[in-house]
């Protein structure tokens, strides 16, 4: 009982005591993950007393068997209608790629059709096909192809510079969601900052190169967690907050990868006052690769399209990032880049910044 209450711990789902339910309540659930010793038929008769009778298609339905001996559990495993037989042994990395972002598979004929046939299209389709084998190489824990990487972050640049970011932008919410969605934004965010400040630079293929592999670590997060709509738990912020940390351990034998990126990968949830996470580094400790990943993540986040939220507008996105500049979190001097993109003129510094709201603040009738 208790390493199954571990392994539903580690994925962040709830988890009972068959024993605990009710006779069917078990009945409407569509997904079901069991750990059941399929050998026991005093387990095995309760379990079916909770199912009741089940949905005439469950999404998932797995028994985690306590044997080794496959064959000796499947026929019990399929006389309760389980979609899948899984020995505990293997269940958790098995379980996780199904649920995370790495278990997403490719939309249909029509669906890329389409997409290709949007402005910026084929980049994305570019983008989404490796950002689909890094998260995939990472739960094999296989290598993949760094080159590979540097080539779609020069695509992305180029793409961009001829469709514009925000058309780019637009392709992807249309055509993608969730935390893939997210990824793309990313890569195309930092792609467009490229574009326009780093072209023909190091810099920019640093910069692309960490966006692109800067979140892979998610695979190792349960999608219901990643795109949960309401306030994380701590069992599910500690799952989140492991994704930086994972990606560069997985990411630190890959020969040829640059130390930089490696940085901003672990690094860009850090914040200049120290409350960022893994390390709670601060001001000069981060680095500029980091400080404009940073930036372009967090912009990234605020104008993703969502089933719970609608995206912000360019505007409102870099509006909250000044705030956080005011805050002490980001670096304003790449706020004000990031802004220049998308056709914004930012103050120069932050003093000026304090000015003009003061003087707004003058400006208001008196109450």
């Amino acid at each position: 009982m208790e390493l199954a209450r571990g392994l539903a711990h580690g994925l962040a789902l709830p988890s009972n005591c068959v024993f605990d339910i009710e006779d069917g309540g078990l009945a409407a659930r569509p997904r079901l993950l069991v750990d059941i010793d399929l050998t026991d038929t005093r387990s095995v008769d309760r379990f079916r007393q909770a199912m009741g009778t089940p949905p005439a298609r469950r999404d998932w339905l797995f028994i985690v068997a306590r044997t080794d001996a496959r064959h000796q559990t499947q026929t019990q495993a399929n006389a309760l209608n389980a979609s899948r037989n899984i020995v505990r042994s293997e269940a958790r990395p098995a379980l996780l790629r199904m649920m995370s972002v790495a278990g997403q598979r490719d939309g249909s004929r029509a669906a890329v059709e389409a997409l290709l046939a949007a402005p910026g299209g084929r980049s994305i389709h570019a983008a989404g096909v490796e950002l689909a084998g890094l998260f995939s190489s990472f739960s094999d824990a296989r290598p993949f192809s760094l080159q590979a990487v540097h080539a779609v972050g020069t695509e992305l640049i180029g793409s961009i510079g001829d469709t514009g970011a925000a058309n780019w932008l637009d392709t992807v919410r249309g055509h993608h969601e969730g935390t893939f969605q997210h990824c793309l934004l990313v890569a195309g965010v930092a792609a467009a900052y490229a574009a326009r400040h780093l072209r023909g630079t190091r810099m920019a293929r640093r910069l692309t190169d960490a966006a692109l592999l800067h979140d892979i670590g998610k695979a190792c997060v349960p999608l219901h967690v990643l795109d949960k709509p309401g306030r994380l738990d701590e069992t599910e912020l500690d799952l989140v907050r492991a994704h930086p940390r994972a990606a560069v351990d997985y990411l630190a034998s890959t020969p040829g990868l640059e130390p930089e990126v490696l940085d901003a990968v672990l690094h860009h949830h850090e914040a200049l006052d120290g409350s960022g996470y893994p390390d709670g580094l601060r001001g000069g400790d981060i680095t500029a690769l980091t400080r404009i990943l940073t930036v372009c993540d967090i912009f990234a986040a605020l104008v993703e399209r969502r089933a719970y939220k609608p995206p912000l507008s360019d505007e409102d996105a870099i509006a909250i990032l000044v705030d956080g500049a005011l805050d002490g979190k980001v670096d304003y001097i790449r706020v004000r880049s990031l802004a220049e993109v998308f056709g914004m003129n930012l103050p120069a510094t932050l003093d000026d910044v304090r000015v003009n709201m003061a003087r707004a603040a003058e400006s208001l009738p008196a109450q």
